[in-house]
């Protein structure tokens, strides 16, 4: 069974396989895809963690409920949510930057945005919708060198993409 699910800017594919199913809670395992952009002259790979269905499940409804807080302009418990949803998916770097784009873009806290999108990064979500948001928070905190690489990195990562 494959559904199919879009994200901002990224794309997961959940296979239910009997290779990341323990037999005794078939319904509690999946095996997540994530397309991962790879170094300039390499080509492209995949990326696969087992991520327990129920934790997908839950950090799905935290996901649901903090855009129901954005939509209502009460970022402060749209945060909590997004928090929430990073812990039940702790490797999930997805999760991360979308606190990370919660801090910049409705809490106006870029040293806290550009912590989340490098915890983002460093757990191996390297799209380049990381690097631009990234970039948007170094512009923040004037630190215009840094950010002008963040957004070069975008745009390599972006083309990468297209090739």
């Amino acid at each position: 069974m494959k559904i199919l699910l879009r994200f901002p800017a990224a794309f997961l594919l959940l296979t239910l396989s009997p290779a990341t199913v323990r037999p005794e809670k078939a319904e509690d395992q999946a095996a997540v895809t994530l397309p991962q952009t790879n170094p300039p002259g390499q080509g492209p790979q995949k990326k696969t963690r087992d991520i327990t269905a129920r934790d997908y499940e839950a950090a799905n409804r935290h996901i649901k409920r903090a855009d129901e807080l954005i939509a209502a302009r009460r970022f402060e418990e749209a945060l909590g949510e997004l928090e929430k949803a990073e812990a039940s998916g702790p490797n999930e770097g997805w999760y991360a930057a979308r606190v990370g784009h919660a801090f910049s873009w409705y809490l106006n806290q870029p040293e806290k945005s550009l912590a989340a999108f490098d915890r983002a990064l460093s757990k191996g979500f390297v799209h380049p919708w990381v690097f631009r948001e990234k970039g948007i928070a170094l512009k923040k905190l004037t630190r215009t060198a840094d950010a002008e690489a963040a957004f070069q990195e975008c745009l390599n990562r972006a083309q990468e993409d297209l090739d």
